[in-house]
């Protein structure tokens, strides 16, 4: 009897041991059911709200129209294919690994957005349970009736966990509040985040980057623990998304591993969920910038018609060395415009307002190439841009180049640059310098002026350490230079300077003029003073070196000081016509008043050139060579037929001098030709637009006629 009794007790405990173990299973698998379905529903209400991303396989559709598909998922692989919207619905990192990779079914409605049931099983172990499409209506059925629902703890002896129906109805949780935003797209491209639900850990926090044209996207979670994004003094969440002062802020850097493109539009929102019950997902509002510049214009066939540069950052964002940007989708036409005022000082004081004489640009690789900090790094675009300025400044950048320095370095593509002012620029280059570029090959410049602000700004200027220095271009190679000026001091230590460019090799250079500083409306003579420099090497008021390239209608009041000397050019191989210099010529080797030396074999024609012979005492106008251009000034009449005369048919142009005696003589106004007034009529002169920067004077220039007493020559 007791072993009877005992034998009873055993296969009673049994049989309960079994069952709890069974029922225990069943509440693990219906807890791990619960969780894909609250993961799923928040994941298949942001698919739905980016569009599904272009998705065409929604899993299985239960009846033809009916809306309603089912996703399988076996040992972690879905049954209806890799292009089905398992990875939107349920993306990794959604769930415990361990249970993504599990054996389940969702079953949701598309539209709207619901997530209906869910069913999770095991293949292996007590309970295994081998899935069949055959079995999906008989388990739908008794998931169905809730007072079935038992059946699923022993269905053909396996245990399948279940969650949906009423009983997610009945386990909604509060209702979420939708985040705030606000993008900026300033110095730094950065987001500001607000959760406005008040119990954190109930609303979770996560910020979506869309890209327009990649049609990728990246998620970040935001959590306040994380110092990567929570601003305690803002106490709002801070996303820097662009910032090229900082080394792995880079667009590029943080996102092209999700397959985003850097330089194409992004579009930015947040949501507040909850993973751990179902509930609402909260969106914020969507907003849209370009991830490197400023406003573009997409063309038909979603190429890049034309992009926006409103700040330094996008303008140093041009180089694909610092942003690698996609310049596979530049359009045929594709202009870069300047859409405002762009300065260094304001960018360095927005990045670090403490210390910004140390901020640097880093490129693509976390590299820092400017032979100093707080320096703007020159940009080298290796595809054809044409740059508009649209009459904007770019005012203070402070270059210093290992390599050649100017707003451009040395592009390798073809570079197209109009309407732009370059003001105050301080800039030094090792191989070459310009303030517009230290190099530039095949490209074109119009309408294009460096000067300084009035006040004589400190440091400002070019310097070449070797190479050529250039007031607009260091070395020019096949490029036209037409309409643009420049009235800076420059400085070559070695190859040579001009007050425009230091050497033109091909190309043209038309209707252009390079201005000086006087002091009292007369040159200093001290030799640090002179305005183009070259202690051993070559100096041009205009160009040094002209290479087959012809000058015409241009001038230069730029003093100038070298080995070899020329008013106008150093030396030159082809024509010149229509231009005229003034200034003061020092040169310890060979020194002209027009130009240093020209070639007798090579050049055919100077027809309508002048120089000012009294500023340069008996210098000739040439040091060998035919002379080349007619001197005025020795006589009244010369000059005067020369000079503006003020009248209805030849008014004096506007002058921006730095000079004040010559504001307090002349009033404001050029008293010598400006480019559109060079040429033998009223039908042969330089055409120029009205807004062309040459319709205006900038910089000094001699006043031979109120300071200087004509005397014989040679006294």
């Amino acid at each position: 009897m007791v072993v009877g009794i005992l034998a009873i007790l055993a296969t009673v405990v049994i049989l309960s041991v079994v069952d709890y173990l069974r029922s225990t299973t069943k509440l693990e698998y219906d807890g791990y059911a619960k969780s894909i379905f609250v993961a799923a529903q928040n994941h298949l209400t942001m698919a739905e709200h980016e569009g599904f991303l272009g998705r065409t396989n929604f899993g299985d559709e239960e009846g033809a129209g009916t809306g309603v598909y089912r996703l399988v998922v076996e040992n972690g692989v879905c049954q209806n294919g890799d292009d089905s919207v398992w990875d939107l619905i349920l993306p990794p990192g959604s769930v415990d690994e361990t249970v993504r990779s599990g054996s389940y079914v969702i079953r949701y409605q598309k539209s709207p957005a619901q997530i209906l049931d869910v069913f999770y099983w095991s293949d292996n172990g007590r309970y295994a349970y081998s899935y069949t499409n055959g079995d999906y209506y008989a388990l739908l059925d008794i998931a169905g009736q809730e007072d079935k629902r038992e059946q699923l703890r022993d269905f053909d002896g396996s245990v399948i966990g279940y969650y949906g129906g009423t009983e997610a109805g009945d386990a909604r949780g509060a209702k979420l509040n939708a985040p705030q935003i606000q993008l900026v797209n300033a110095e730094k491209l950065y987001v500001l985040v607000n959760n406005p639900n008040p119990d954190e850990d109930y609303a979770k926090l996560k910020l979506v980057i869309h890209g327009e044209t990649s049609n990728k996207s990246k998620e970040i979670d935001l959590v306040k623990t994380d110092s990567t994004y929570w601003d305690t003094g803002s106490n709002q969440f801070r996303i820097v998304l662009d910032d090229i002062t900082e080394n792995g802020k880079h667009f590029a850097q943080q996102f092209s591993d999700a397959g985003l493109i850097a330089g194409e539009d992004i579009k930015v929102y947040a949501v507040a969920y909850n993973d751990q019950v179902y509930t609402n997902v909260a969106f914020s509002s969507e907003q849209v910038t370009n991830s490197l510049f400023g406003e573009c214009e997409i063309g038909a066939d979603n190429t890049l018609e034309t992009l926006g540069v409103a700040n330094i950052r996008h303008l140093e964002n041009l180089d694909i060395q610092i942003s690698e940007f996609d310049t596979e989708r530049l359009g045929t036409g594709f202009t870069a415009a300047q859409t405002s005022d762009l300065s260094w000082k304001n960018f360095v004081n927005a990045i670090d307002p403490e210390d910004p004489e140390n901020v640097v640009v880093y490129d693509k690789i976390g590299e820092h190439k400017s032979a100093e900090p707080g320096c703007y790094e020159p940009i080298n675009p290796n595809y054809n841009l044409r740059y508009d300025g649209q009459n904007h400044t770019i005012a203070d950048l402070k270059i210093n180049a290992r390599g050649y320095a100017g707003l451009f370095g040395r592009p390798t593509g073809q570079i197209n640059v109009m309407n732009l002012k370059l003001q105050d620029f301080n800039v030094t280059g090792t191989n070459g310098a310009g303030t517009l570029a230290g190099y530039m090959k095949d490209s074109q410049v119009r309408n294009v002026l460096v000067c300084q602000s009035s006040d004589l700004a400190a440091n400002v200027g070019v310097t070449a350490t070797s190479g050529w220095a250039g007031g607009l271009i260091g070395e020019s190679i096949g490029t036209r230079v037409n309409a643009s000026a420049a009235a800076v001091y420059v400085t070559s230590e070695a190859d040579g300077a001009g007050g425009l460019i230091g050497k033109v090799e091909g190309g043209k250079v038309s209707g252009c003029y390079s201005a000086g500083f006087t002091v009292g409306a007369a040159y200093e003579t001290e030799e640090d003073s002179y305005n183009v420099t070259a202690p051993t090497g070559m100096v041009g008021g205009l160009v040094a070196k002209v290479d087959g390239a012809d000058i015409s209608y241009s001038y230069s009041t730029c003093s100038v000081s070298g080995v070899t000397a020329g008013g106008l050019v150093g030396t030159t191989n082809e024509d010149i016509s229509y231009s005229y210099c003034t200034g003061l010529v020092n040169g310890s080797g060979m020194q002209g008043a027009f130009a240093a030396t020209l070639s007798t074999n090579e050049v055919t024609v100077y027809e309508g050139n002048y120089y000012f012979s009294i500023v340069n005492g008996g210098i000739p106008a040439v040091s060998d060579g035919p002379t080349g251009a007619s001197a005025f000034d020795t006589s009244t009449a010369s000059y005067r037929a020369f000079v503006s005369t003020g009248s209805e048919t030849n008014p004096r142009s506007d002058a921006s001098p730095y000079d004040d005696t010559l504001v307090a003589y002349y009033q404001g106004k050029y008293n010598l030709r400006t480019v559109n007034q060079l040429g033998d009529g009223a039908d042969n002169k330089y055409p120029t637009d009205e807004n062309d920067f040459v319709n205006t004077h900038y910089g000094d220039w001699p006043a031979p006629e109120i300071l200087v007493v004509n005397t014989p020559e040679g006294t």
